[in-house]
């Protein structure tokens, strides 16, 4: 199978970015910093993972570097999936938790605009980082609507490990799980086995 991000999905990121934070954070050098700094902290300086030398140009870099790479990882999975079951239902209720800047959730609508399906969306966001949150609300809005997709958003900033889920059909877990202690992680996982209905 090969996916790949339609140049949508990294032009509303950008577009969403440039919005909120400042244009010196968007050029080059300062990316590529913040690529590198973020890289590190998910690698061999875990005990910084929280503390990025540049809070802005990290968000930066999340939304308009590591979003667009996180964004293809759904479509191996939802290709699964839809080899199983009949895929996807007229109404897709979906939960991304720790959806940070929505990869994982543009990667879903990616996946549905290359298939040629056009569910109903009720989307529901869980992070705790609201400026994040913020780049993800734009983000989608501006992609469904360039597609002319039905897309309903439920954006909650919160501990993942606390917040109400609601029931769904679809749950994304991009690399929250990768961000927690190991109990916690553990705790979580079996909370969306159980929203999900598995």
């Amino acid at each position: 199978m090969t996916f790949s991000i339609p140049v949508e999905v990294e032009e509303v990121l950008y577009a969403a970015a440039a919005a909120a934070l400042p244009a010196a954070v968007l050029m080059p050098g300062a990316l590529t910093a913040a690529v590198v700094d973020r890289s590190r902290r998910y690698t061999s300086e875990r005990d910084r993972l929280a503390a990025p030398a540049d809070a802005r140009a990290d968000l930066a870099a999340r939304a308009v570097f590591f979003s667009v790479a996180d964004a293809a990882k759904v479509a191996l999975p939802l290709a699964e999936l839809a080899a199983q079951v009949a895929w996807p239902p007229a109404t897709l209720r979906i939960v991304d938790v720790g959806a940070g800047c929505g990869a994982m959730s543009l990667g879903v609508l990616a996946a549905l605009h290359a298939a040629g399906h056009a569910p109903a969306i009720e989307l529901t966001l869980l992070d705790d980082d609201a400026r994040a949150l913020a780049i993800a609300r734009a983000a989608l809005t501006d992609l469904a609507a360039r597609w002319g997709m039905a897309l309903t958003l439920d954006v909650r900033a919160g501990d993942a490990r606390r917040v109400t889920l609601p029931p769904t059909d679809l749950v994304l877990a991009g690399s929250v799980l990768n961000e927690l202690a190991e109990p916690d992680a553990v705790a979580l996982a079996e909370r969306l086995v159980a929203v999900a209905g598995l």
